[in-house]
């Protein structure tokens, strides 16, 4: 007897990179409060670590890290994981920002601060795309 693997998970889980501790904590905790599981990273090793370790349903980026860009881990990710949506969440406001960020493989840039309504509903908005299956038949 074979056991069955659930056909899905109850919460999405959001990757969010921040290095921002104040605002990393409490954006977990509002999508927290919205029904999302929310992992958190502080820098670009450590999101990109955890990115490859574990299936998340929907990534939010910074742009600025104290090891790299936003834009540098929006490709890396991209490297490994081309469908998943990437949302920027940054300060990062000029339009070659918004430029780059979506050029690097985001669906959406948000700049600070947006409320919480825009971010819910830009992340249900991705999270409701149907998703790509991709394979590889030789």
């Amino acid at each position: 007897m074979t056991a069955k693997m659930p056909m899905f998970r109850a919460k999405k889980r959001i990757l969010y990179i921040e290095n921002h501790e104040d605002s990393r904590q409490m954006l977990a905790v509002m999508l927290g409060y919205a029904g999302y599981e929310v992992a958190t990273a502080t820098n670009v090793v450590n999101g990109l670590s955890l990115a490859r370790l574990e299936r998340f349903d929907l990534y939010i980026l910074d742009s600025i890290f104290s090891d790299g860009t936003g834009v540098d881990l929006c490709r890396q990710i991209r490297a490994f994981d081309p469908d998943t949506p990437i949302i920027f969440y940054s300060s990062a406001a000029y339009e070659s920002d918004i430029k780059a960020g979506l050029a690097a493989g985001a669906q959406s840039y948000l700049t600070k601060p947006a409320g919480i309504f825009i971010i819910e509903q830009t992340i249900a908005e991705l999270l409701a795309r149907p998703v790509v299956v991709r394979a590889y038949v030789p």
